[in-house]
């Protein structure tokens, strides 16, 4: 079931209990204070009856005396006589809730009643309100609907006599039944109009979950690009927020994921490149001297074709468990001195330099950096060595060590072919190449810069490369 069934259920249900118990308690307290109310009138009423009967009692029996004192002839009616005559002439006058109105003796013997028919019914009733033998009131609801007996002892010529009153309340059952009908007719108009509008709350309460749930799906997809737009400043946008920073960081751990399976494919591409263009030369002179006829110079040119790459194999393969080794090597960090550390990569490059005819000016600004010595010093060798293939005979380059921005930053400049925009992003990779083209002057394997990134990793520190084709490049090492 889904979440917004679920609200709509439970707001209904909570809605229906809490109308339906108010609704219970008002009509029965109101059915109850009615009752009460009924039931103190009909008490009082019935004191009233009580009197006014005893009171008309009294005075026919008076009466009755006196005209027998001026008529010797006249005999003396009995009390049980008055009361029954007195009696019919009340009953015409009885309201028409009054069900029964009855006299009976001492001993339970009826009287008189306005309805004859009505004192069998009541006959168990009467026997235990005369067995206590004083006023009272009793509640009966039964099959033939819902009475208030109210019961009067009446103390009259030295005789007790009852008096018992039956009052139908049946309209207090009939105003409860139709206070229940409108209850429920209102409670239907009400339960439908608030249907409507927790239908509508829960839809929109639940559509930032759907969004929230879209957005997963599309992501699980494969589009990363998905975000969840919620804008509902509560706790679902706060989650929203939440997963959207978890998107994008899914994001750029797939992008950094692809690049670098992108990256592993082309080092893959590039070492079988390296590989097998020396293997070819290697296995082309192997037949030669295996299959041909050839002279003593023929000999030492296939030779001296295999050795070299051969050695330029070994060197590939040194310079590959160089890449390994920097990137699993702990830092032997020491004050080191920059002026002799570039006027020894100096010496070391003199060669190279000479054989361009390229001249190589060093400025020192700082006196000292904490730094591995011997990394550093291969990796301002490995940034020289491509800025003297990158210059052109005759050129200069500067290496210089400076404060810039607040950091000490060791620069390699030259006036070279420099980097176009697009590569320069590429070219620490390993046997990334920015001229694709090779040739005997420009040897080298692609690995010298991917070697110097690694080391400026292991300081923590930024390798920042600006070229502009045509006018040479500039490499920042900053600490």
């Amino acid at each position: 079931m889904r979440l917004r069934s679920k609200l709509f259920i439970l707001c209904m249900g909570l809605c229906l209990s809490v109308i339906s118990a108010t609704g219970v308690i008002i009509i029965e307290s109101g059915a109850c204070a009615a009752f009460q109310s009924e039931r103190d009138v009909s008490s009082r009423e019935a004191g009233t009856m009580k009197v006014i009967v005893t009171n008309t009692l009294l005075a026919e029996k008076y009466l009755d005396r006196m005209m027998i004192e001026g008529n010797a002839r006249r005999e003396e009616r009995g009390d049980e006589e008055i009361i029954t005559r007195t009696a019919r002439r009340f009953f015409p006058d009885l309201r028409s809730d009054i069900l029964l109105m009855a006299f009976y003796t001492a001993d339970g013997r009826p009287l008189i009643a306005n309805d004859e028919s009505r004192l069998e019914r009541t006959r168990p009733d009467v026997d235990r309100l005369i067995a206590k033998r004083g006023a009272d009131i009793i509640d009966r609801r039964g099959a033939d609907g819902h009475h208030l007996f109210l019961f009067e002892p009446i103390d009259l010529f030295e005789q007790t006599y009852f008096l018992l009153i039956v009052r139908d309340l049946g309209f207090l059952d009939a105003r409860r039944a139709n206070q229940y009908a409108a209850f429920a007719m209102v409670s239907a108009g009400a339960l439908a109009v608030l249907a409507l509008v927790t239908a509508l709350l829960s839809k929109r309460l639940t559509r930032p979950i759907e969004d929230l749930s879209a957005a997963a799906t599309m992501i699980a997809r494969g589009d990363h690009t998905r975000r969840a737009r919620v804008n509902t400043r509560d706790e679902i946008s706060d989650l929203a927020a939440q997963f959207n920073r978890m998107a994008d960081e899914i994001e750029k751990r797939i992008d950094l994921l692809n690049a670098q399976a992108s990256e592993k494919q082309r080092f893959i591409d590039n070492l079988t490149h390296e590989l097998k263009n020396p293997l070819t030369s290697i296995i082309g002179y192997a037949n030669l001297l295996q299959t041909a006829k050839y002279d003593e110079e023929t000999f030492y040119t296939a030779v001296e074709y295999i050795r070299g790459e051969g050695r330029r194999i070994l060197d590939l393969t040194d310079r590959l468990f160089d890449l390994i080794m920097y990137r699993k090597q702990t830092l032997q960090c020491a004050d080191t001195p920059l002026a002799p550390l570039f006027r020894e990569v100096a010496d070391l490059m003199q060669f190279k330099l000479e054989e361009k005819s390229l001249t190589l000016h060093a400025a020192v600004d700082i006196p000292s950096l904490r730094v591995d010595r011997d990394l550093i010093k291969a990796a301002l060798i490995n940034i020289i060595d491509n800025a003297v293939k990158a210059s052109r005979p005759g050129g200069a380059i500067r290496l210089s060590a400076a404060l810039r921005d607040g950091a000490a930053c060791v620069t390699v400049e030259d006036h070279g072919k420099g980097i176009p925009a697009g590569d320069i992003a590429k070219i620490t990779e390993p046997f990334y190449r920015v001229h694709k083209t090779r040739t005997t002057d420009e040897k080298g394997i692609g690995l010298g810069l991917a070697i110097t990134s690694e080391i400026v990793k292991l300081h923590g520190a930024k390798l920042l490369i600006e070229s502009e084709p045509g006018k040479g490049t500039r490499m920042r090492i900053c600490f």
